[in-house]
Formats: structure tokens, C-alpha cells, sequence
């Protein structure tokens, strides 16, 4: 009688032991992924996926007020102009004003480029007048335009292989 009380202490106990072990399940709720995905000197582009969705994100040295986010298709358009950086290098570069400035358009951002006196060329993204702006110079501009030019595949990617 004694083992039987005994054999049924210990197979309630160890009931009870595995129903506390496997009764916490663990869930990700809240979570922000970045992927690194290019630097040039300071400037940094990063995929970010969180549980609002995917995003682009472009940083130089500056802390919050040198960073921008963005969507994909925001940083395509951004790295299409980018790309032109040599152009526009080449065309200021000829002209010895004080100080030049070209603005472009780049879907929801602005992209200046400004040089003084045929040097000190400089290139700065901003989404508005008075907000983060991103410097760059021209071989920093021409390798993040490279990358924010396929922004769209790595967002899909990304979007793809992580899910939490």
C-alpha cells in the first residue's frame, strides 16, 4: 500500500513538474531587425524590418538629425539621382561661382549638390527644409546610390527570410 502511494506521489509530481515546464511558450512580439547592408566612410544604409513593416534607413555622423527613413520605392528614387552624383560633380566642378547649388527631386526627399568655387563638393539628402539631412561626399553618394538602387530587392528579401 505504501508503494502504491508512494508511485502515485511521485507520478503526480512529475505531472505536475512538465506541465509547468512546457506550459510557457515564448512569442516574438515586438522586435527590430537591421540589416547593414552598405558603408561608405560614415554613411551607412541599413534594411530595417519591425512589426510595422520594412523600411530603409540612411545615416551619416550627426546623430537623429543625420538619419532618414525611408520606404523602398522612397530610396530607389533617391538612389537614382544619387547615381548621377558624377555628373553633377563634372558640372560644377567646370564653373568657378561662389556658391553653387543644384537641387533634385527625389520622390518624397530632395537631394542638393553644392560646391564652392570649383571645390568642396558636397551632396545632402533631406526629406524637408528644416529636418535630418544626410552629407555625403561624391564617392560616397555614387556607392549609396548604387545600393538604394536595388533598395526594393533587399526590403523583399529581407520581408522574405525573416519572420519572427
Amino acid at each position: 500500500m505504501h508503494k502504491k502511494i508512494f508511485l502515485i506521489v511521485n507520478i503526480l509530481c512529475l505531472a505536475v513538474f512538465f506541465s509547468f515546464a512546457s506550459a510557457q511558450e515564448y512569442t516574438i512580439g515586438d522586435y527590430n531587425f537591421t540589416w547593414r547592408v552598405a558603408k561608405a566612410g560614415d554613411v551607412r544604409m541599413n534594411v530595417q524590418k519591425n512589426p510595422k513593416g520594412v523600411s530603409i534607413g540612411l545615416s551619416s555622423p550627426g546623430g537623429g538629425l543625420a538619419r532618414l527613413t525611408m520606404t523602398p520605392l522612397q530610396a530607389m528614387a533617391v538612389g537614382d539621382v544619387l547615381e548621377k552624383t558624377g555628373g553633377y560633380y563634372d558640372e560644377q566642378m567646370k564653373k568657378m561661382d561662389p556658391n553653387m547649388e543644384k537641387m533634385v527631386s527625389a520622390g518624397d526627399h530632395t537631394v542638393y549638390f553644392s560646391s564652392s568655387r570649383g571645390k568642396n563638393f558636397k551632396v545632402s539628402v533631406r526629406k524637408s527644409a528644416a529636418g535630418a539631412a544626410v552629407l555625403m561626399s561624391k564617392d560616397q553618394a555614387i556607392k549609396m546610390g548604387k545600393y538604394l538602387g536595388d533598395a526594393e530587392k533587399m526590403a523583399a528579401l529581407v520581408n522574405d527570410r525573416i519572420k519572427p
